[in-house]
Parts: C-alpha cells; sequence; structure tokens
C-alpha cells in the first residue's frame, strides 16, 4: 500500500566564520528571496541553516547556500542581481556561478595583473 506522505529530508550548512548579514541580506532581503523561490522550509539558527523538504529542492537550496558562501569566502559580495542568477543557475543546471566565476578569474590574465570576471556574464 503506498504511502501518502511524500518524502522529506532535513540538511543542515553550516556558516561558520561568515558574516550573516552579507549572506541574508539587509533585514534578511536574500533570504526571504530565496524563500520564495523554493518550497523548503529555511530556518536560520546561529551558524547553522537547516533546510527541510522534499529531496531535490533540499539539494538545490543546499547548492545554493553554498554557491552563496563560496562567493563570500571569495571577498566578493552577495547583490539582489547575483542571487537571481544564482538561484536560475541553480533550478536550471544544478551549480551556482561562484565557482564558474573561480575558475574562469585563473584563466584571465592581464598585460600585467590577472583580471577578474567582475559579473558572471565576462568572460576572457
Amino acid at each position: 500500500m503506498p504511502s501518502s506522505t511524500e518524502e522529506r529530508i532535513s540538511r543542515t550548512v553550516h556558516i561558520e566564520g561568515l558574516d550573516s548579514r552579507f549572506l541574508f541580506g539587509q533585514n534578511d532581503i536574500f533570504l526571504r528571496l530565496i524563500e520564495k523561490a523554493f518550497s523548503p522550509v529555511i530556518v536560520a539558527r546561529g551558524d547553522k541553516i537547516i533546510i527541510e523538504g522534499k529531496p531535490e529542492e533540499v539539494e538545490q537550496v543546499v547548492g545554493l547556500f553554498k554557491d552563496l558562501t563560496a562567493r563570500l569566502s571569495q571577498g566578493a559580495f552577495i547583490t539582489e542581481q547575483y542571487l537571481n542568477y544564482a538561484i536560475e543557475m541553480v533550478k536550471e543546471e544544478g551549480g551556482g556561478p561562484a565557482e564558474l566565476m573561480a575558475i574562469q578569474s585563473g584563466n584571465n590574465t592581464g598585460f600585467k595583473a590577472t583580471v577578474k570576471p567582475k559579473t558572471v556574464g565576462q568572460k576572457h
């Protein structure tokens, strides 16, 4: 007899060493955009983010937070434009743009110094 309840999982993302104000935005605007874009329940407490919902969607949100924390670790800021782009990339391709930008920046050399892309659309 099939179960009428859908499978739900819970995952935790640790954000030690990052300022949650940069991750969640002023007045948690970025967190609200993420909650609006995805259906899993997202609970942020201290240095942990707990995501609960359907497995595929939870993994997408985990991937998004990993991308956002990677961007902050690279010394870049999160903007609403970047967040919207990252959400779309995670939904369509399963990964965010921070890793792609890190890979691209290593290949771009200028005349005297390395040139790093400032936006996702910039390439070598």
